[in-house]
């Protein structure tokens, strides 16, 4: 599950759910792994990334 959507279920900013999961890491309650792409070796789509940054710009 992606940061944003713990912060989402927990109705939270998503800086204070990032605090709270790096606590969590930390004392060994909860794991974290790479996105699957990278982890996989390839490349991230940046096609994708620059479409949402466009969307976010329009606002």
């Amino acid at each position: 599950m992606a940061l944003a959507e713990v912060a989402a279920g927990l109705n939270l900013p998503v800086a204070v759910t990032k605090i709270l999961v790096s606590d969590l890491i930390t004392l060994g309650r909860v794991t974290a792994r790479a996105p699957l792409a990278v982890a996989d070796g390839q490349a991230l789509d940046m096609t994708l990334l620059q479409a949402v940054k466009a969307g976010l710009l329009r606002l």
